[in-house]
């Protein structure tokens, strides 16, 4: 999928920066959307493009997401953007 295609679609983003703060159920993503299956799709499309990754969770049976190295540094460069429009 393409770069700019994949960051350009509704939630990405900020999946992407709240996912630096750590994994997530997916149900906590579904909260930033108000809908589940947008969230669902959404971290779909991420996953394919190799920026995040569901895991296992022991004692859950709730789809776990964390960033994967890639997604790491894209966050990373997300979140700097935050801060300098923010002017921080």
């Amino acid at each position: 999928m393409d770069g700019l295609a994949i960051l350009s679609r509704p939630h990405a983003f900020r999946f992407l920066v709240e996912l630096n703060g750590g994994p997530l159920k997916e149900s906590d993503l579904g909260k930033v959307t108000g809908n589940y299956y947008t969230a669902h799709n959404m971290l779909a499309a991420l996953e394919e493009a190799g920026l995040v990754e569901r895991f296992d969770c022991e004692r859950s049976s709730a789809n776990w997401y964390r960033l994967t190295s890639k997604g790491e540094d894209v966050a990373v460069l997300l979140q700097r953007a935050v801060e300098v429009v923010e002017g921080t």
